[in-house]
């Protein structure tokens, strides 16, 4: 794992504590709403832009080190709907101490990331390191932390110091407690009214006199669309989202974009958790974002079978800066996107240049790509305007190409020397795709690779490249007098596996030039019955192999001159490998 993947990991546990946080100075629905409510863990994970200071959080730099002296602090938490008050009493050994209370919900959705991942934490250590700000207190005192969520689970951690010179002492996770619920046991109610600007919605809210608290939650209509969303799934979404008080009167929900429709759910709910009469409120922000319509999008597999990509594209009115196109293979979701409610919205593209630039309406086309066939690909956009939004356009999937017969690709190796080769193939007309993998024989042998249909498995889990034509490549840095062995396993349309193609050769053990004076004389070749082999003076010793690599026949070397009865042989590729003091040489031979 990459040290930059795992601070977007700790970047997403700040970004959810930040919603959690009750140490912030502004409100919690003023200042978080908008930003935490449109994000979720439900599709892939949250990659904030947001910076630690954005969200006015920090962590707390005088922790105290665990383990000195017995300086000790224990508490009870007498909690109301919206506030706790914690009655400390402390040993004599305790010179001060610092009081923090966390979202125990949040507290556990962090540490299940967390292990999700394998990573060894335990939810003190959370707590000690992503938490906004913690009280100090240096006598036994009560003291109230207000602006909490009702009906809710917190956890609270305390770290006692035993002196003010060694910063030392005991930290430890108290016990919990859950606040109390206002309103009364009848039908919960609320009332919103809405106001709209370019880039945010305003609400006014009216609670029940029944209403303990209430839960809500928004989602744009594109969103809504290209999921399949139904109001019973956005209710069920929104019911994930932190309980509000019923005396908020108001809130803004900012940073959206222009012109978009947006679902407002709010559910309320009486004292005993019962829910009442849901108000979903729909409202249009106004204004108008960039955008680029794409139209009309084919995929096709040219004469070469390499794929080509044409589509139309059309910036709206406020494009005025142009637009960027990128295409990207879905199973790279992961590595470039992070995911909110509008939908999957590029965050961060790893410095890759876009496919296409363009500023006014028209065809876009790319040809002769090497694209996957079969596989799913998204076309990504960066309208760019007054604001600059990042969509996608559309999606498409490769066509497969090929035929229904049986799939084969002959593989070559050629220019051997000490430590490179040419790697060449070359797929028929029935191969619609094919996968090549080369390496040393013995990093295959360790992996149990013997058969096709292992090196299918094998090539799958690494995630090995799927070709449509044949290619010519020159293998360098490898290690001189090691043998290498190169697989291809075709497929046809019907995704039918064909004949596998193994090579195996040896690099040489001294310069091409010196290898060059040995000659050897195989025929015939192809060869039915008895092949010979003349020149094989130098050698000790000969392995034949088969095309699964596996060594079928060994013999010492006595004389220039071998014969080889091949009569009992399977026909098929099989490889002789000839090995003397200072060098060493494969050769294929047909066997029909």
């Amino acid at each position: 794992m990459t040290s930059k993947f795992i601070t977007r990991i700790i970047a997403i546990i700040i970004s959810m504590l930040s919603y959690g946080g009750l140490f912030a100075q502004t409100s919690v629905l003023d200042s978080e709403i908008g930003d935490f409510g449109k994000r979720q863990l439900d599709k892939s994970f949250i990659l904030p832009k947001k910076q630690l200071s954005d969200y006015g959080l920090r962590p707390i730099k005088h922790l105290p080190k665990s383990g000195a002296k017995s300086a000790t602090v224990s508490f009870t938490a007498t909690p109301s709907a919206e506030s706790v008050t914690l009655t400390f009493d402390k040993n004599n050994d305790c010179y001060q101490y610092y009081v923090a209370v966390t979202d125990t919900g949040m507290l556990e959705q962090i540490y299940a990331i967390y292990t999700s991942f394998g990573m060894t934490v335990t939810y003190e250590e959370l707590m000690a390191t992503y938490v906004s700000q913690g009280i100090c207190c240096t006598s036994d005192t009560s003291i109230t932390i207000t602006g909490l969520n009702p009906a809710t689970g917190y956890s609270c951690y305390i770290w006692a110091l035993a002196s003010a010179t060694d910063q030392t002492g005991v930290a430890i996770l108290g016990n919990g407690f859950t606040t109390t619920v206002d309103g009364g046991s009848g039908t919960a109610t609320i009332a919103v009214s809405n106001a709209v600007q370019d880039r945010s919605i305003s609400y006014a809210i009216q609670c029940g006199t029944e209403t303990g608290y209430f839960k809500m939650g928004y989602f744009d209509s594109i969103s809504v669309a290209r999921n399949g969303w139904t109001i019973d799934s956005l209710i069920q979404q929104t019911c994930q989202k932190q309980n509000q008080r019923p005396g908020i009167t108001s809130m803004i929900i900012d940073e959206l974009n222009k012109g978009t429709k947006y679902y407002s759910i709010f559910l309320p709910y009486n004292h005993n958790h019962q829910i009442g009469t849901v108000v979903i409120d729909t409202a249009r922000t106004t204004g108008m974002s960039p955008a680029v319509d794409i139209t009309n999008l084919q995929a096709e597999i040219n004469s070469e079978r390499l794929m080509n990509i044409s589509f139309y594209a059309t910036p709206n009115v406020v494009c005025t800066d142009g637009y960027d196109i990128w295409i990207w293979d879905y199973s790279l979701l992961s590595e470039v996107l992070y995911y909110n409610d509008l939908g999957y919205t590029i965050y961060d593209f790893e410095g890759a240049d876009p496919w296409y630039s363009g500023t006014t309406a028209g065809e876009v086309r790319f040809t002769d790509l090497y694209l996957n066939p079969g596989t799913t690909y998204y076309v990504y956009i960066a309208a760019k305007g007054e604001d600059t939004v990042f969509d996608y356009g559309t999606t498409f999937v490769t066509p497969i190409g090929g035929g229904t017969g049986v799939a084969s690709v002959d593989v070559s190796i050629t220019n051997i020397t000490t430590n490179s080769a040419t790697l060449t193939t070359n797929p028929n007309d029935q191969t619609a795709y094919y996968y090549c993998l080369s390496g040393k024989s013995s990093s295959f042998a360790s992996h149990g690779i013997n058969d096709a249909e292992a090196v299918v498995d094998y090539m799958e889990s690494i995630d090995a490249p799927r070709l449509t034509v044949g290619f010519s490549e020159q293998k360098n840095n490898l290690k001189k007098a090691t043998e290498y062995t190169v697989w291809a396993v075709p497929f046809n349309q019907d995704n039918v596996m064909g004949n596998a193609s193994c090579e195996v050769f040896t690099t040489l053990t001294v310069g091409i030039n010196e290898a060059n004076d040995i000659q050897l004389n195989v025929y015939p070749n192809p060869v039915s019955t008895i092949l010979n082999i003349v020149g094989v003076e130098g050698f000790k010793e000969v392995f034949l192999y088969n095309s699964f690599g596996q060594q079928i026949m060994y013999r010492q070397l006595e004389n220039d001159v071998l014969r080889i009865d091949v009569s009992e042989l399977i026909p098929g590729t099989y490889h002789l490998r000839f090995i003397g003091n200072q060098l060493s040489t494969t050769v294929k031979v047909i066997v029909k």
